[in-house]
């Protein structure tokens, strides 16, 4: 009788020490994607439900940014990157869920992919998230005016207005006194540089009535607005 227990309990430790798990292909990314500001803060998550093994966040140079093993609990590995503070716990039913949180995002993290590695022994299993970055309108101009001008009732006049360079392509409103049911409709261009980012241009031909003597010309852009004020004579 003693042997027998003797030889089960040999047994338990011979597994517990070899390592002995699973690995299933049930990984789940929440979110699957960011559409995040740049400068703002994220975070993924990577959920499994495997035992005796190694899960790691990689970006999509395949580069580790950290690795726990996780068995009843989890433990670190490796961290590359201390500004990066990801977390590994266990949750309902014995999940592992390790956390990436990405600090201020820049526009250089446009479209990469984040993958969430799990490892057992030579097996390897894995999924991925992607990150999209939009750049805000950080200027919006009208250009070659006074804050005040003088124009006549009658005549057209011409405005310009362009924008900064941003993600995704901005689009230019006029509208006066801040009215959005007084919208005026200019003609847009776009002009894209090397690094994906959009700046706009808009030309507004506007012959104004007496109506709106003294009113405010308001221009708005990615939730940035820009005004200038104009008086005209009849």
């Amino acid at each position: 009788m003693d042997l027998h227990l003797n030889c089960c309990l040999t047994v338990v430790i011979y597994m517990t020490i070899s390592g002995q798990g699973y690995v299933s292909t049930d990984i789940m990314i929440t979110p699957k994607y960011i559409d995040g500001t740049e400068g703002s803060n994220v975070s993924f998550k990577c959920v499994h439900n495997g035992t005796g093994l190694r899960m790691a966040w990689r970006r999509d140079d395949d580069s580790i940014i950290c690795m726990f093993a996780t068995h009843e609990s989890c433990s670190v590995l490796i961290i590359t990157q201390e500004e990066i503070a990801c977390t590994c716990e266990k949750g309902y039913q014995n999940k592992t869920i390790i956390s990436l949180p990405i600090p201020t995002i820049s526009r250089a993290d446009h479209t990469t992919s984040w993958f969430c590695t799990v490892t057992f022994m030579t097996e390897i299993v894995k999924q991925h998230a992607s990150l999209f970055v939009k750049v805000p309108v950080k200027a919006l101009n009208i250009m070659s005016i006074a804050k005040s001008i003088h124009i006549s009732g009658n005549k057209t006049t011409t405005f310009t207005c362009n924008t900064s360079y941003s993600r995704p392509i901005p689009e230019i409103q006029w509208m006066l006194n801040d009215h959005s049911h007084l919208q005026l409709y200019g003609e847009q261009t776009n002009k894209t540089n090397t690094k994906g980012l959009t700046s706009a241009e808009s030309t507004l031909y506007y012959k104004p009535s007496r109506t709106y003597n003294g009113w405010t010309l308001y221009l708005l852009s990615s939730g940035r607005k820009c005004k200038r004020k104009k008086y005209y004579q009849v």
